[in-house]
């Protein structure tokens, strides 16, 4: 149960990966959903996470990842609802997913590190970070995400 309001079936959701994965088909194309279905939805979630509603917004991201696994966005969206719900075990799980599909981009890494440092774990955060930083210089748009990862660990070096 997520912050009482709403209960995931994380069997479903792992069902719905492995579809994808082993059988390299999709519930969206199963089900004939576009790409243009898929990111109106996806514009929905992204609205009501930004309205400060992710409760709500966990319904989209879950769809979108049952529906489209390989979309890393979808994961992204996901995990940060889990995260803010302050269910951080399940959103290093999707944010791992989003690490994996793009392993240069350090905006996974750092929610990971956040996660760690939500579970008491500064050492898996500590990692986290300079694994972020390392990824920030691999495009000039991920240098925001190195100067919070490097912030977040002198914080931590700090005390």
């Amino acid at each position: 149960m997520i912050n009482k309001e709403i209960e995931l079936d994380f069997e479903k959701l792992e069902a719905a990966c492995k579809l994808a994965l082993v059988e390299q088909q999709t519930l969206a194309e199963q089900a004939g959903l576009t790409s243009q279905d898929l990111e109106l939805i996806y514009l929905s979630g992204t609205s009501k996470y930004q309205a400060g509603l992710p409760a709500e917004a966990i319904v989209d991201f879950t769809y979108l990842v049952m529906h489209q696994p390989w979309d890393r966005r979808f994961h992204l969206g996901l995990g940060s609802c889990l995260h803010w719900l302050g269910e951080y075990q399940h959103a290093l799980t999707f944010y791992g997913y989003a690490l994996v599909m793009d392993a240069c981009s350090p905006d996974a890494s750092f929610r990971i590190a956040q996660c760690f440092l939500s579970l008491d774990d500064d050492a898996s955060a500590i990692e986290a970070l300079q694994m972020a930083i390392s990824q920030s210089y691999s495009k000039p748009e991920h240098h925001f995400v190195g100067e919070q990862a490097q912030q977040l660990l002198s914080a931590l070096n700090n005390q």
